[in-house]
């Protein structure tokens, strides 16, 4: 049933139901190769009807015989592509290096299986064994981001979003092949930054572990590589008390139990519901305005506006530059703050000059982005020595 009914079918001229953007896998190159088991089985399910339902079973048994997920092909998580610049004034304002494709280990799962349901990206690990720059470099920069916007009179406001890995360790599988490289640079990356003494340097590691023994709960989502929103809240509240302390008063943490599609089981190929605890932030007598808007050629980012009759908001604009760990934090830091745009850091290397502009405009920079692009040259164009190099001689002070 599972494959000569599908192949029937196939041979009658039904399609496979496959929506995928990409190129569907070729037929085995060679029979002899020890390769051959997995390239059939993704020929057969890029080629044949009924895909959908082959990779999700063959992602489900795979996970109840071998305790582990099927061999991948390097899929990614939906985060935003990084892409080049496409107008005049963007290409002369900046000249950068090729972007650096993430690392893709062949014949390795997409996704590891963890110990009671818990799911991790390979990506994680990957990235971490194989750095694009020195992460000696990137902590060297940021000092430098944050002593070029202490000139100009502006603030700035770091939170490294914490590999899932990271922070949910005991939840890992005994076996795992990226062990030992990846347990180094996760205690170089956090060593790094927190002797830096960057100010306005969040330890969301240690925040989010301390709200965690104390509350004994999680702040991690099992099936998917985020943060749940009561990690969300917290982290929010520490950057409002960074901007300003009195930002915290009049405000409530509502909870909440709320379901979601783990972006690990879609990458899995077998999409599945899972609850966890939700959180969003109300402040009393403000109100928050959301739009989406194009900044440049190409380039769309999250624009809020908060008003308020009660609670203090911090007066001035807040750009805010990060990849999904940013987007879902706009929620909650948005009551908080008079006007904010989040700029995703793969299209700060499509707008530099954009974002340097904004920045001006700008009375504070915050920066969320995942642990596993801390090393990125492509999502690290805002802390690269180019663009360092520009923001000094550009940035104008900040006028009261």
């Amino acid at each position: 049933m599972f494959f000569f009914v599908p192949i029937a079918l196939w041979a009658l001229g039904i399609q496979s139901s496959t929506s995928d953007k990409r190129e569907l896998a070729r037929f085995p190159h060679s029979l002899t190769s020890w390769d051959v088991m997995d390239e059939t089985a993704a020929y057969v399910n890029d080629h044949v009807p009924f895909r959908g339902l082959a990779v999700r079973w063959r992602a489900n048994a795979t996970q109840a015989v071998f305790g582990e997920a099927p061999a991948g092909s390097g899929g990614d998580l939906g985060e935003a592509a990084a892409r080049e610049p496409q107008t005049a004034k963007e290409k002369e304002f900046l000249q950068l290096p090729p972007a650096i494709p993430e690392p893709v280990v062949a014949g390795t799962s997409d996704v590891i299986v963890g110990k009671d349901g818990w799911l991790f990206a390979t990506t994680e690990f990957a990235n971490e064994c194989s750095p694009q720059q020195p992460r000696t470099k990137v902590v060297r920069n940021l000092r430098r981001l944050e002593r070029i916007l202490a000139r100009s009179g502006r603030t700035l406001v770091i939170a490294l979003a914490p590999d899932k890995s990271t922070a949910e360790p005991e939840h890992l599988p005994d076996s795992n092949p990226y062990a030992t490289c990846s347990a180094q640079a996760k205690e170089e990356t956090w060593s790094l930054l927190n002797n830096a003494a960057i100010p306005g340097a969040i330890d969301t590691l240690g925040l989010v572990a301390a709200h965690e023994n104390r509350e004994q709960r999680e702040y991690w989502l099992r099936k998917d590589t985020h943060w749940n929103g009561l990690a969300r809240a917290a982290v929010a509240q520490e950057i409002a008390r960074l901007l300003d302390p009195e930002l915290l008063t009049h405000t409530k943490v509502v909870e909440t139990v709320a379901d979601y599609t783990g972006d690990l089981t879609e990458l899995l190929g077998a999409p599945s519901t899972d609850q966890t605890l939700d959180a969003s932030i109300e402040r009393t007598g403000v109100g928050v305005e959301v739009v989406r808007e194009a900044i440049t050629s190409g380039v769309r980012a999250t624009i809020t506006r908060a008003t308020s009759t009660t609670a203090p908001v911090f007066e001035g604009t807040v750009i805010l530059v990060g990849d999904s760990f940013a987007e879902s934090i706009v929620p909650h830091l948005a009551p908080f703050v008079q006007q904010m745009t989040w700029i995703h850091t793969g299209d700060v290397r499509a707008a530099p000059a954009t974002t340097a502009e904004r920045i001006a405009g700008a009375t504070a920079v915050v920066i969320v982005w995942s642990e596993r692009y801390f090393a990125s040259t492509t999502y690290g164009t805002l802390w690269s020595t180019p663009f360092l190099d520009q923001l000094a001689l550009t940035l104008p002070p900040l006028v009261p």
